[in-house]
């Protein structure tokens, strides 16, 4: 279906198109010129870290989880309200996922659930191989208290924070608490190199790692070496191109994606059911979805239907981990708050491209079909 404002259109402007170009021809598009120039532009939101950019999201998450010791077998607890590549990089390695619900406040891992899985998978003798803690929507996770868990039970923790770059939990950015932290600069995040992704950690060891399996796993010789398999993850010559020409603009995109928020937020909060999250002191999002609840049976329904019919896209909340076909037959453990999440949440046109009288479309269709 063709739509007049879609939710997520990739903000690449006619100045970011120009300085692409130019920085395309200062390095003659040779790649290693321009990864080394992304690594140089992103590893300054990184001073502590060492960076390395990959082709995805879900290549990062799963270096991430390989270099962090995750074996055949393992179990590994990640939350079930999350996007499936988060799922995929865990059984990429042939582990077992564990689901993890939701918390009311941020809509991610609820902690009390998450030492219950630790506890009841040591009295198994199945100590868990890792925590994949996710930052859904652009809302951090209440990090602090799932690190503070993953620390007492000596377990790593990876952090997905695909859509969170530019997100905050009490001064610090969402996927640099855990010991391997990874990205994603899709088509449609805020930052985007129209497919591409970023692993950062403390552990230079364990990047130096990532990246020799990113690179098909090449020993250092004057000739093809292999000692074990690897993976064509490494980031393509363009796509850090236009990273590095994106990365320096994210403080203004992230400004426009809090006014648009803040103007549905506004419009809309308490409006004919309409509930927005009212989260912790020490969470800052970036906005990357607006996404709202909706009370009623059907109203949910009604308002994805009506904003569609109208030629504006808009999206149903994740349905959870443990309700689809493809991995229902996993663990977790449940409280029921994901799928009370996907029975009554939608997200909304949001991009930092939209413009002020598309928005209004937008709020003034809702409200005629509510």
């Amino acid at each position: 279906m063709q739509y007049r404002i879609k939710l997520l259109p990739p903000d690449i402007d006619s100045a970011v198109q120009k300085d692409f170009v130019r920085d395309l021809s200062a390095t003659n598009m040779e790649p290693d010129g321009a990864i080394n120039a992304f690594h140089t532009a992103a590893g300054k939101f990184f001073p502590d870290h060492t960076v390395l950019g990959v082709s995805s999201g879900t290549a990062a998450l799963h270096l991430a989880l390989q270099v962090s010791g995750v074996k055949e077998n393992d179990d590994v607890l990640c939350p079930g309200f999350t996007f499936a590549a988060t799922v995929n990089a865990i059984l990429y390695l042939k582990a077992q996922p564990v689901f993890i619900d939701s918390e009311k406040d941020t809509w991610n891992m609820d902690p009390a659930l998450l030492e219950a899985a630790i506890l009841e998978g040591i009295k198994k003798g199945r100590k868990p191989a890792a925590v994949l803690l996710v930052h859904s929507y652009g809302t951090p996770a209440k990090v602090e208290a799932i690190q503070e868990i993953a620390e007492r039970y000596k377990i790593p923790l990876v952090e997905d924070a695909a859509p969170a770059f530019g997100a905050y939990y009490n001064g610090k950015m969402a996927g640099t608490f855990g010991d391997c932290g990874a990205f994603s600069f899709n088509y449609n995040k805020i930052i985007t190199t129209a497919g591409g992704g970023l692993l950062i950690s403390k552990n230079e060891e364990l990047i130096q790692r990532a990246n020799y399996l990113a690179n098909q796993a090449r020993a250092q010789a004057p000739f093809y070496l292999h000692h074990s398999m690897g993976y064509n993850y490494r980031i393509s010559g363009l796509a850090a191109t236009l990273g590095t020409v994106q990365l320096p603009r994210l403080q203004q995109k992230l400004l426009r994606k809090k006014q648009i928020h803040s103007k549905y937020r506004e419009e809309l909060d308490g409006y004919r059911g309409i509930k927005f999250q009212d989260l912790p002191e020490a969470v800052q999002p970036n906005y990357w979805l607006t996404s709202f609840l909706l009370e009623g049976e059907y109203a949910k329904e009604k308002v994805f239907q009506g904003l569609r019919n109208a030629g504006i896209e808009c999206r149903m909340l994740w349905n959870p981990m443990h309700l689809q076909p493809a991995f229902r037959h996993f663990s977790s453990f449940l409280n029921g708050v994901s799928e009370g999440l996907f029975k009554a949440g939608i997200s909304l046109p949001c991009s930092v491209s939209l413009k002020d009288h598309e928005q209004e479309e937008v709020i003034s269709c809702l409200k005629s079909v509510l």
